[in-house]
């Protein structure tokens, strides 16, 4: 095998771990990772999160996110709100009982998070970001290169 292909193979590894332990780590709180991830975006989207934007951020299909969503206003802790900018999309908020519902298991992620890239230094960090931006520019011109010309 070469190098290349052993590198890609060991950053699979490295996905596929990662999305198991946030899969893991979403059952201890009876979610699924997506559900844990759309009440992510939720959270960090206040205002302007939308079931299309949903989609599009976690390149999930229209009816997997809007079953998710439906369970979780069936369980009251999200609603659907007209956008007043278009009155043809709905904005997704917390209600009431969604906001001490999600909060805590965000928060506790984040810290969790945190305390994990905290054992990194600076320098490990900034590498970290940077070279998963270059692997992710590169893969988009070589996967893409149409689009080169539109950005």
């Amino acid at each position: 095998m070469n190098h290349l292909r052993q590198v890609l193979d060991q950053y699979y590894n490295f996905w596929f771990s990662l999305n198991a332990l946030y899969e893991n780590w979403a059952k201890t709180k009876n979610l699924t990772c997506t559900s844990l991830m759309i009440l992510y975006l939720i959270y960090q989207n206040p205002d302007t999160c939308t079931q299309h934007f949903i989609c599009q951020r976690l390149s999930l299909p229209k009816q997997t996110v809007n079953s998710i969503l439906h369970g979780l206003e069936q369980k009251g802790y999200v609603q659907k709100i007209t956008n007043n900018q278009d009155k043809r999309s709905k904005l997704l908020s917390f209600t009431d009982a969604g906001r001490p519902y999600a909060e805590p298991i965000l928060q506790e992620m984040f810290q969790l998070e945190e305390l994990a890239l905290s054992r990194f230094s600076r320098q490990e960090q900034e590498n970290l970001l940077h070279s998963s931006g270059q692997l992710v520019e590169q893969l988009t011109k070589t996967f893409f290169p149409e689009k080169q010309s539109q950005l």
